[in-house]
């Protein structure tokens, strides 16, 4: 579970001790009371949106988090279409069904007439012809 996000106040004190005042990422994590990687992360994402200090006039903390924290290709459509997931059900249904009825069939029958059943008619040996005349 990600760590909850300190206040923009704290964002925006971070962009101004690095930018106004020159100070290291750890000595702006312990005067802020955030970790060091959450001081270079959050200067990481101003960096990429082009926000430095000082932070644009008419840029409200709602603005500035969703900058922020709004991943830029965020997409609502999936990137490939979902399943039908009752045409999978389906299928699966099938191939169990056959699985246990193959299994049901070779446990129960003998091995030899199971064997038998799995032969297909091109696999027969070819039967003599009836050489008696009927007429």
């Amino acid at each position: 579970m990600p760590a909850e996000r300190a206040p923009m106040r704290k964002v925006r004190e971070v962009l101004r001790l690095r930018h106004a005042l020159g100070v290291s990422e750890r000595q702006i994590a312990v005067t802020i009371g955030v970790s060091r990687s959450t001081v270079g992360e959050y200067l990481r994402r101003a960096a990429v949106i082009g926000i430095t200090w000082p932070v644009p006039e008419g840029l409200d903390d709602a603005e500035l988090e969703r900058r922020l924290f709004t991943p830029p290709t965020f997409d609502e459509t999936p990137a490939r279409p979902l399943p039908d997931w009752r045409q999978v059900h389906k299928e699966v249904a099938e191939r169990l069904k056959d699985e246990y009825l193959e299994k049901m069939f070779r446990d129960d029958m003998p091995k030899a007439l199971f064997e038998f059943s799995l032969v297909g008619p091109d696999d027969l040996p070819p039967t003599r012809q009836s050489t008696t005349d009927d007429g």
